[in-house]
């Protein structure tokens, strides 16, 4: 239901939001994926929380699920980012490395 959030320097090397994800719809998704083609590395801050504050669901969020063509045109967008950031930086293999560490005694290892 949740999902991460990254901090980063907004600083030269931090790219900028495609402007063609407004609304709702795939932005934080494509904004992780320039990331890591850029060569951005993620690490957990397990001492570090955020606090997400509910809220109503937002009119964009109603048509994303209620419109198709809505739906479409997000997704031709990230189609499109798709195509350009691999021309840019070529394909790469951008699987996610999981850490190995030891189970601490008694926990048990939720999936999703």
């Amino acid at each position: 239901r949740y999902e991460p959030y990254v901090v980063i320097r907004n600083d030269e090397h931090a790219p900028r939001y495609d402007e063609n994800f407004e609304g709702y719809g795939k932005n934080k998704i494509q904004y992780i994926q320039h990331l890591r083609y850029k060569g951005f590395q993620f690490s957990i801050l397990p001492a570090e929380f955020i606090i997400h504050y509910p809220h109503p669901r937002s009119t964009s969020k109603k048509e994303w699920l209620e419109k198709r063509h809505v739906h479409s045109k997000v997704e031709g967008h990230y189609n499109n980012f798709r195509s350009r950031i691999q021309e840019e930086h070529g394909t790469k293999n951008l699987a996610v490395r999981v850490c190995k560490r030891k189970k601490a005694k008694g926990a048990r290892l939720l999936s999703t």
